[in-house]
C-alpha cells in the first residue's frame, strides 16, 4: 500500500526516509471535505481491492483499514473484538466524532459491523455498515451443497469411463475425499492450537516463540470468526452487496447461502437492504463491475449524510 499513499519518487523517498508508520488507517482516495467512507481488510488483510471503488466516489473521502504492522509479526490481535478496538481507536484518532460509514469485503463486512456496535456504545452514530458479499457468522448454508458437488464430480467421471475403470474411478474419488477431509481436519486442529498460543503470548505480554511468526492474517481471522458472536444489533440499516456470477474462489455468496440476505436482517434494528451487483465475490470490486456498486453507494449515502456544503450551509443557518 505503500504505492497508494507515495504515488511519485519523491514521496516515496520521504516514506522509506520515515520510520513506518504502525497506524492501520491508509488514504485510497484524497476527496474533499464530505464525512469519510472507512473500508476494512479483507481475510487476508488486503485493502487495495478498494481502490477502484474509492476512486469512483467523487470528493468523498476514502481510508483503508489494514492489519498493524512493523511489530516484528505480522498478526497483533487474535479475536474480532480486539481486532474492532483498534481498528476503532485509529479511525477516532484521525475522525475523532461520527457520524461514521463504515464497509467490508467478506471478512471486512463482519469487522466494519463489529466497529459500528463499538462506537455506538462510545455514544458515536456509523450511519453506513455496507457488506461486501458477506455473510454473518451464524447465517445457515445450504444443505449438502458440498456433497452434492462431489456426488457431481463422481457422477461425471463415472459416465466418462469405461466400465471395467468404473469402479478403481469411484473408489478412487472416495479415497481421495477421505484422505483429504482427515488432512483438513488436522491442519485446523494445528492451526487452532497455533492461534490459542499466540493469543495467550498476547494476553501475557510476552513474545511468541518463532515458530508462531509464520501465522498469516487469513489463518488468524478464521479461527477468530468461528469464535465470534455478536452481542447485540446495531440501530442503522445494513447495506448488502451481493455478487451475481462467478466460479470457483470468486463463486458468489448468494449460491452457498439460504437466506437472500445471508443473516444481516437480525443485525440491525432497521433490518437489512441488499442491492444485486454484476460480478463474482471479488470481482465485484473490479471494473467495470464495481461501477455499479459505486453508483448505488454514492446515491445511498446522499441519502443518510449531508454533503459538505449542506452541511456547512446548515451550521451557519443555526
Amino acid at each position: 500500500m505503500t504505492l497508494v499513499e507515495a504515488p511519485t519518487v519523491e514521496k516515496l523517498a520521504e516514506q522509506i526516509e520515515r520510520p513506518r508508520s504502525l497506524s492501520s488507517v491508509i488514504a485510497l482516495h484524497a476527496g474533499g471535505s464530505g464525512v469519510p467512507l472507512f473500508l476494512v481488510h479483507d481475510a487476508d488483510g488486503e485493502t487495495l481491492l478498494y481502490r477502484n471503488l474509492a476512486q469512483r466516489l467523487g470528493d468523498r473521502p476514502v481510508y483503508g483499514i489494514q492489519p498493524p504492522a512493523g511489530q516484528n509479526r505480522r498478526v497483533a490481535h487474535t479475536r474480532i473484538r480486539d481486532m474492532a478496538a483498534h481498528y476503532v481507536a485509529e479511525i477516532r484518532a484521525l475522525v475523532p466524532h461520527g457520524p461514521y460509514l463504515l464497509g467490508g469485503l467478506c471478512a471486512g463486512g463482519i469487522l466494519a459491523y463489529e466497529m459500528a456496535l463499538q462506537l455506538e456504545d462510545l455514544g458515536e452514530p456509523a450511519r453506513l455498515v455496507a457488506v461486501f458479499d458477506a455473510a454473518d457468522v451464524e447465517a445457515e448454508r445450504k444443505p449438502g451443497l458440498e456433497t452434492q458437488r462431489r456426488l457431481g464430480r463422481v457422477r461425471e467421471a463415472w459416465s466418462q469411463a469405461s466400465t471395467a475403470r468404473k469402479l478403481r474411478v469411484v473408489a478412487g474419488k472416495l479415497g481421495s475425499y477421505t484422505r483429504y477431509q482427515v488432512r483438513h481436519t488436522l491442519d485446523q486442529v494445528r492451526l487452532r492450537a497455533a492461534v490459542v498460543g499466540l493469543r495467550a503470548c498476547h494476553d501475557l505480554g510476552i513474545n511468541p516463540p518463532t515458530w508462531l511468526d509464520g501465522l498469516d492474517v487469513r489463518s488468524v481471522y478464521n479461527v477468530a470468526e468461528s469464535e465470534y458472536r455478536p452481542r447485540r444489533a446495531v440501530r442503522d440499516e445494513i447495506v448488502l452487496f451481493r455478487a451475481s456470477e462467478g466460479e470457483g474462489s470468486d463463486e458468489p455468496y448468494r449460491q452457498l447461502y439460504r437466506d437472500p440476505l445471508f443473516g444481516w436482517s437480525r443485525r440491525s434494528l432497521r433490518g437489512a437492504r441488499g442491492y444485486d451487483v454484476p460480478g463474482g465475490h471479488g470481482s465485484m470490486l473490479q471494473e467495470p463491475h464495481v461501477a455499479t456498486i459505486a453508483e448505488i453507494l454514492r446515491s445511498y449515502l446522499s441519502s443518510i449524510v449531508p454533503s459538505a456544503g449542506r452541511a456547512r450551509a446548515n451550521g451557519e443557518a443555526a
